[in-house]
């Protein structure tokens, strides 16, 4: 998990450190010129002052939201791995990678369970998640309240400052109301709310959130993970 992590939180920085460099730009009034454009003024083009903006920051709340319905745990021929250890294992991948970036306000609550603790918090927003990464140790049992745990997880992020608010759901994409989940997705979103996917080991993760990507073992977040949260961690300039 940690070299996952830290091969995630490389490719997140990268992009952070991209998107936070400084840019310039020339303008017409000014202090400070920029000898590179003087040759403007031969053709009257005024714009030879120098201009700094500091493009923004990442200011979001992510939070993970991982099924251990009883589904998750099924091992399909020559599988090392069941969909709920894959679950577990990429969500505190991306947990780790995500509390390393500053801005970013990461929580993980697992879903499914039992009727009396159909939703089991791992970490919650403001806390750290190296201290509490044994309890992403997780029985895979129970049905799968998906709907309910959007709503949750939904009401969680709203209690949160970040001005980005990012819903992210692995699952091997078997809610027990299907409609229902496409409904409280369609009424986050309403909301400014974005929510995405990540399917184990199948692609009907794709018929519940847009985007999505599929993956089959940790190891895929690596190529995987960066497209999916290009557009969704980091606040456009």
């Amino acid at each position: 998990v940690k070299d996952n992590s830290s091969r995630i939180r490389q490719q997140l920085f990268g992009l952070v450190q991209a998107q936070n460099r400084v840019a310039h730009r020339v303008e017409k009034r000014g202090k400070r010129l920029d000898h590179t454009k003087l040759s403007r003024l031969v053709s009257g083009d005024s714009r030879v002052f120098k201009q700094t903006a500091d493009k923004r920051h990442p200011n979001t709340a992510v939070h993970l939201l991982v099924d251990c319905s009883g589904s998750m745990n099924k091992k399909s021929s020559g599988d090392t791995q069941s969909p709920g250890e894959i679950a577990s294992e990429a969500a505190l991948s991306i947990a780790l990678a995500l509390e390393a970036i500053s801005g970013v306000n990461p929580a993980v609550t697992f879903f499914g369970n039992t009727s009396t603790q159909p939703v089991y918090y791992a970490v919650k927003h403001g806390q750290r998640v190296q201290p509490n990464s044994g309890r992403f140790v997780v029985d895979s049992k129970g049905g799968t309240p998906m709907a309910e745990a959007i709503w949750h997880s939904a009401f969680e992020l709203s209690k949160t400052r970040e001005q980005r608010k990012l819903l992210i759901v692995i699952s091997d994409g078997a809610p027990s109301n299907r409609p229902a989940v496409k409904k409280v997705v369609e009424l986050c979103e309403s909301s400014d709310m974005e929510v995405i996917g990540i399917g184990i080991n199948t692609d009907e993760i794709a018929g519940l959130f847009h985007p999505s990507i599929v993956i089959n073992s940790v190891n895929e977040l690596r190529r995987t993970l960066f497209k999916l949260m290009e557009s969704s961690l980091l606040l456009a300039a």
